[in-house]
C-alpha cells in the first residue's frame, strides 16, 4: 500500500478497529495501531498475542507492544495455521 493510500485509509478509519487491506498476501506485514500511529509487524515475528485492558499485547521479537485493537480483529488478519487460540481457563 503506498503512502497516499495509507493516509487516505487513516482519514477514513481514524476511530475504527480495522486495518488496511493486505491484498491477500499471508506474510505481508500487519499494520497495527500503536501509540499515535501505525506500525508494521511481520506475522512470523509475533510470539504471542494476549488480551489486555485497553487492547492487545503483542510480543514481537522479545518486546511487548500494546496495540489498540481487539484480539478478534487481529486474529482475523492472521494465518489460522500459524496461531492457536488458547482460553485463559486452559
Amino acid at each position: 500500500m503506498d503512502t497516499a493510500a495509507l493516509f487516505a485509509w487513516r482519514a477514513r478509519n481514524a476511530e475504527a478497529d480495522t486495518a488496511p487491506p493486505t491484498d491477500g498476501a499471508p506474510d505481508q506485514p500487519l499494520l497495527v495501531r500503536h501509540g499515535n500511529g501505525l506500525r508494521p509487524v511481520r506475522p512470523e515475528a509475533i510470539a504471542l498475542l494476549r488480551s489486555a485492558d485497553r487492547g492487545v499485547e503483542l510480543v514481537v521479537e522479545g518486546r511487548a507492544l500494546l496495540v489498540r485493537a481487539t484480539l478478534e480483529s487481529l486474529l482475523r488478519r492472521l494465518d489460522a495455521g500459524r496461531f492457536l487460540r488458547v482460553p485463559r481457563s486452559a
